[in-house]
């Protein structure tokens, strides 16, 4: 176990209870919408459209060619599928995995195994214009394992989620590592659920040398940081690969590696003006020995005493809990949508089912990972304040096994309201507000400082998968931090000073407005 700094609480304390004060401290100019690192003297590997082709198996592909379930998967899990235009719209450029203000400043990485059509190598993937660099050529398992600490064997590929603070950072300063930690824990979300659509059997990995995966994919330090890596496995065995044997040091994982230089952006040598906080968090997070971090061995459920409480996937067999979406739809993904700047949706009802099968859905789809025994779920529950829900009454709830538990049976909307500070948002008008919420000391005594980062990866993660569910049944998922954490911590009936909601997700029917979305099919 790593013991936490004063680092990780210090900064959790001023991003969650000390937030408007940390506001007040200055914000800074909005940054490039849709910004995106173009590596314009690396091999480039133009993408055919993700959508409307045919899936072709690798015997039937010739030499050479892109693996079909490549661009769909990178598309569907992180690529931008939409162009905004109107009067109304405030942001045009729209991807699978919301971000604050669209400031994107998460980037995704592939590697990708030999003898899968495209030359063995480390790529990076260029969202807006949907294509791959092509970073290191015939990068072997054994190189991107070490970096890892697993055994990647087995593994067809891996994607790398990284983030680039100034994107954020420019605009949020010292909150930004929140913001980042968010966004990535949401794209590992959407690539999980875009990996199992392609057929693949996903694991998460968020134990790793931390400077060995910088240098492996050339990520300029204090600039951008990796946050996480997905594998992504065909054939039978273990999901999660294996740990490597053995202690991995950085220089034994470095040792082969030749330098790689990567185009720099405006602003990045400012970044440490404009969030010192924020990367000394992200210093005292990194991993230099794999073994400083185990996975957690607790009892079945992983239930810490307060009430945040895992929430368990099978309902007792109500059918009110049936999600009413395949298990792997990509049109709910693309569907996903937080709607425009001015939240004012339509004051209707959804059903008690529907919201049960929004949750349930988002539960079921955890993939696994190296932070925990399969038996052990991450401690992370979910908490709803009901407006406008048949067959509920209005007031709080948290869900636990076999339905919604009472926590208020009041109306509580104008309460809410005033909680939720952000004017631009009708807290009232939404017929229910989810809230993932856990309890913060498990993961700093668990994780160190790096458990700041694993909370928000992992309650963003199921964040997105609360938002694809709510798009299975046309509604808005808007995600807003702009809410009073004291306060909101007692209408929720969390006990303890420790215990956080980590998001708030508004669920809505929009109103017709003056914006216009042309879909964007994966085209370069």
């Amino acid at each position: 176990m790593t013991q936490p700094s004063a680092v990780g609480e210090r900064y959790l304390r001023r991003t969650f209870e000390g937030m408007w004060e940390l506001f007040a401290e200055g914000q800074g100019p909005l940054g490039t919408n849709g910004a995106s690192r173009r590596y314009a003297e690396f091999g480039r590997v133009a993408l055919p459209p993700a959508i409307g082709r045919p899936r072709q198996s690798g015997g039937d592909r010739p030499p050479g060619t892109v693996p079909s379930w490549l661009p769909e998967f990178l598309w569907l899990g992180f690529g931008l599928h939409s162009l905004e235009v109107g009067p109304s719209s405030g942001w045009p450029y729209h991807r699978t995995t919301p971000s604050a203000r669209c400031l994107y400043p998460t980037e995704v990485y592939v590697w990708l195994a030999a003898g899968d059509g495209l030359p063995s190598g480390l790529y990076h993937y260029d969202a807006p214009h949907h294509g791959l660099d092509l970073l290191r050529s015939a990068v072997a398992s054994e190189v991107v394992g070490r970096a890892v600490g697993r055994d990647l064997a087995g593994v067809t590929a891996a994607a790398f989620v990284t983030s680039v603070f100034h994107r954020t950072a420019a605009r949020y300063r010292n909150y930004a590592y929140r913001l980042c930690s968010q966004e990535a824990g949401m794209t590992v979300g959407c690539l999980a659920f875009a990996a199992e659509a392609c057929g693949f059997r996903p694991a998460v990995c968020y134990r790793f040398l931390d400077q060995a995966v910088q240098q492996l994919l050339g990520l300029p330090d204090g600039i951008e940081s990796p946050f996480a890596v997905l594998t992504l496995t065909e054939s039978e065995g273990p999901v999660v690969p294996p740990e490597l044997t053995g202690s991995v040091s950085v220089s034994a994982a470095t040792a082969n590696l030749s330098p790689l230089t990567v185009p720099t952006e405006e602003s990045t040598t400012a970044t440490p003006q404009f969030c010192p906080e924020a990367l000394e968090l992200d210093s005292s997070s990194r991993l230099v020995r794999l073994d400083s971090i185990r996975p957690c061995v607790g009892d079945a459920t992983g239930c810490p005493p307060s009430a945040i409480a895992p929430l368990d996937p099978v309902a007792d067999g109500t059918s009110e809990f049936d999600c009413g979406i395949s298990t792997f739809d990509p049109g709910a993904l693309i569907g996903r949508e937080s709607g425009p700047p001015n939240f004012q949706p339509i004051p209707v009802s959804m059903t008690f089912a529907q919201l049960c099968g929004i949750v349930r859905r988002a539960t079921t789809g955890e993939p696994p990972g190296d932070l925990r025994l399969p038996s052990v779920r991450a401690p992370l529950s979910i908490f709803v304040v009901a407006n406008r829900v048949t067959d509920l009454s209005a007031g709080v709830y948290r869900f636990a096994p076999g339905g919604p538990r009472v926590v208020h049976n009041a109306p509580v909307g104008r309460r809410l309201q005033r909680i939720t500070r952000s004017t631009n948002i009708n807290a009232c008008a939404s017929p229910a507000v989810l809230y993932v919420c856990t309890d913060a000391k498990l993961y700093l005594d668990g994780f160190g400082d790096r458990g700041y980062r694993i909370m928000n990866l992992e309650a963003g993660a199921l964040a997105q998968r609360l938002s694809i569910a709510a798009a299975a049944h046309a509604l808005a998922a808007r995600v807003s931090n702009g809410y009073d954490t004291p306060a909101l911590r007692e209408l929720l009936g969390l006990g303890s000073s420790w215990d956080f909601p980590v998001f708030q997700i508004f669920l809505a029917k929009l109103r017709l407005a003056p914006r216009y979305r042309f879909p964007l099919g994966g085209c370069t």
